[in-house]
């Protein structure tokens, strides 16, 4: 028997990563995931979704929901009657949820009855006999597949999860369940997006700081944010940069999206989208940005435009609206596949506002950012960062000079000729910029691995 086989028979540890603020936090706490899977094949790996809407994002077929299905040994999400239901993946745990819908539509109709009538004490139907009639109604099997979350709180399980969610807890009441349950696990900490933290403008108390075992940052100027938000400890706090940017992950990622699907065209402009509507990206603006990628990648420069949209985009209508319908599967074209795979088969990406700019630095790709704030409130206002022209920088990675910035077609012409011109003196530039921000990400998925094997004190019940 090997070293790490006696490792497992002695502590054989429970892995829960919680899918909050949304399923996205999988991405970046995949690869530890995958180190554990390897090297301690016996611990427990789960993924558990605390609020029932974050299910309507899980797709069979997206590359990290497969990735973390043929990794995990059970995934957690709310059933329709509010009760926990667990299967053997996170696909499972969605049909699982789905197939409740009447005794879901029976709960949410006598909780409105209740809240209507609550003035007439007795007049609605009692919590228990609602209940009940819940119950009758769900399917047999998601009645056998109901879970206690307690019962993962036990001296060997950990929880993988971002500190931010703390923030959430007073407005949504599933997330203070769910650390109410699991109050005491030692908790460590990777922020669910790729951004730099910064000093909110009010602290964080924490529900349970003594379960605070680790942070993990991905860059030395977070420090002081972490401290300040939280109130966290030095000494609870590391900086390991970005571990999904591993070289060998990178490459993982990849090969399991390339299973999954075709990518046919190279050369082409990846475009990072996201949802239309916020108070940055307005939608006429979306629809402005995206004519004008079209108008400058495919009539101008004569390439083809990839786009991938973002898990929450949904339908909103502006790619329809924006781009030729003819020209579809012709000079641009939708894509399921993983953004690490596209950006192997492009020679630029271009996004709106997003963290998987500083992934294509990662995976070489120059990027541009096309979003213009003139005139948006709050962006535009008497404090707001300006470039020596004047004008508002709204994203952090523009004002650190890891992409190549443009507020319109113009400036997307003079961006993308000069990425195909010199590809890589601007690759080597935005690195550089990226380099002065994130700490490089060498040993980050074993450092973080150490510490959940490690011994901390065990949960108080």
């Amino acid at each position: 028997m090997d070293t790490t086989s006696r490792a497992d028979d002695d502590v054989r540890r429970t892995l829960v990563v919680l899918c909050a603020p949304g399923i996205g936090i999988l991405e970046n706490w995949l690869p530890v995931l995958a180190h554990a899977r390897a090297t301690h094949p016996t611990w427990r790996l789960v993924a558990l979704v605390p609020e029932a809407r974050t299910l309507a994002d899980v797709d069979a077929g997206d590359t990290v929901i497969g990735m973390v299905d043929e990794l995990i040994d059970l995934a957690i999400a709310p059933g329709p009657d509010g009760a926990m239901l667990a299967a053997d993946g996170l696909v499972a745990v969605r049909r699982l949820a789905e197939q409740g819908v009447l005794a879901g539509a029976v709960r949410r109709a006598s909780d409105a009855l209740r809240w209507r009538l609550r003035p007439e004490r007795g007049a609605s139907p009692p919590a228990a006999l609602t209940a009940a009639a819940v119950r009758a109604l769900m399917p047999a099997s998601a009645r056998r597949a109901r879970l206690r979350l307690e019962e993962l709180a036990r001296p060997t399980t950990r929880l993988c999860y971002d500190i931010y969610v703390q923030r959430k807890v007073g407005e949504r009441s599933e997330l203070r369940g769910t650390l109410d349950a699991l109050a005491g696990v030692p908790r460590f900490s990777l922020h669910h997006g790729i951004d730099v933290v910064v000093p909110a403008t009010t602290a964080t108390p924490l529900m349970d700081p003594s379960a605070e075992a680790r942070t993990y940052l991905y860059a030395e100027a977070e420090r002081a944010a972490y401290q300040h938000n939280h109130g966290l400890d030095p000494s609870e706090l590391a900086v390991v940069g970005i571990p999904r940017h591993d070289p060998a992950w990178l490459d993982r990622v990849v090969a399991a999206s390339r299973t999954r699907h075709d990518v046919p065209w190279e050369g082409t402009v990846l475009v990072i989208s996201r949802p239309a509507g916020s108070s940055y990206l307005p939608l006429e603006r979306k629809v402005a940005a995206l004519r004008a990628l079209h108008s400058v990648v495919c009539d101008e420069l004569g390439l083809r435009l990839v786009i991938k949209p973002h898990p929450k985009e949904g339908d909103d209508g502006t790619i329809d609206v924006a781009l030729p319908a003819a020209e579809e599967g012709r000079t641009w074209m939708r894509s399921a596949a993983h953004p690490f795979h596209l950006a192997r088969h492009s020679v630029a990406a271009v996004a709106f506002h997003s963290g998987v700019v500083v992934d294509m630095l990662a995976l070489g790709v120059p990027v541009i950012e096309l979003i213009d704030v003139r005139g948006l409130a709050p962006h535009d206002s008497a404090d707001a960062t300006r470039d020596e022209l004047g004008r508002p920088q709204f994203s952090s990675f523009r004002r650190a000079g890891m992409v190549l910035a443009a507020h319109d077609a113009d400036e997307l012409n003079d961006a993308m000729r000069r990425i195909l011109e010199e590809p890589d003196a601007v690759l080597a530039q935005l690195r550089a910029a990226r380099d002065r921000v994130f700490a490089p990400c060498d040993g980050a998925i074993e450092r973080i691995f150490a510490d959940l094997a490690a011994p901390w004190p065990e949960p108080k019940r």
